[in-house]
């Protein structure tokens, strides 16, 4: 099973020469404040998506450090100065932002000198999101998804009955503008994905869908270990978590909250306000 999930990590991570054309998408501002390890947090719009270690690194549960030079997949930044970054087979880990070059790579982003094709989550789960709504169920494209302010992420077991009581905990939000359901079903193999996708359609539930192999992939990277299932994650396009746990029957309340809360704080604000 590691294996597995090793070889699908390979093919999950999107690369150059990826069959989904790039969309139109600009995050360049010049004119926006200097990004810098404090404002970093609130400069999220500059994430890359990508990062590089500038000197060897290594955590306390590893004996062997990893490289200069290495790079990994940027999937949030933390507080105090850390950032989550997802190393492929050497795993997933928590590290000082100074011993990588996020903050230099997202001033290239600001100032134009790099492109940033869309959103870091976006890019991210984008191109392995269905759209279950048609039967042919086909690949979401890009262009799509990059309008929407928030991303839900929903993890639970792929059963009829599963997905009916998920889309009735989750009914209150339905239709909210620019939020994106998605559903990463667990149990790959289970059930076929078109079932699943049979199963929405019939509910009306508008979700977007990840093939459940890939599914569980993902969901270590977009979900806290800790939390059971069924969960949620409600996150910026860019990977910030804006709310996160088991669902329960105050979940959508505070989903709801969660992006009220997100909608009255404006990022750019508190960058210029928090400046260099």
């Amino acid at each position: 099973m590691r294996l597995l999930t090793r070889m699908l990590l390979l093919v999950a991570l999107p690369v150059a020469g990826s069959a989904q054309t790039p969309p139109v998408y600009e995050a360049a501002d010049p004119a926006a404040p200097v990004v810098t390890e404090r404002n970093l947090a609130a400069s999220e719009r500059f994430w890359p998506y990508r990062v590089s270690l500038l000197r060897p690194w290594r955590s306390d549960a590893e004996a062997k450090a990893l490289e200069a030079g290495r790079v990994g997949v940027l999937l949030r930044v933390d507080g105090a100065g850390r950032a989550t970054i997802d190393f492929g087979r050497d795993g997933r880990h928590s590290l000082p932002v100074a011993a990588t070059d996020l903050v230099s790579r997202a001033n290239r982003i600001r100032t134009g000198e790099s492109d940033k094709h869309a959103p870091n989550l976006v890019l991210a789960i984008g191109p392995r999101l269905q759209d279950p709504s048609r039967e042919d169920v086909p690949r979401v494209e890009l262009s799509s998804l990059l309008d929407e302010r928030a991303f839900l992420c929903v993890f639970g077991d792929a059963s009829a009955e599963s997905l009916r009581r998920l889309a009735a905990s989750l009914a209150p939000l339905g239709g909210r503008e620019g939020l994106a359901t998605v559903l990463l079903p667990r149990n790959p193999g289970a059930r076929r994905d078109a079932e699943v996708a049979g199963d929405l359609r019939r509910l009306g539930w508008k979700a977007l869908l990840m093939p459940s192999l890939l599914a569980e992939v993902y969901r270590p990277s977009l979900l806290g270990d800790e939390l059971e299932l069924p969960a949620v994650s409600l996150q910026s396009p860019e990977g910030r978590i804006l709310f996160e746990g088991s669902l329960d029957a105050d979940s959508s309340a505070r989903i709801e909250a969660a992006l009220e809360a997100a909608r009255a704080t404006s990022p750019a604000e508190v960058v210029a306000s928090d400046g260099p």
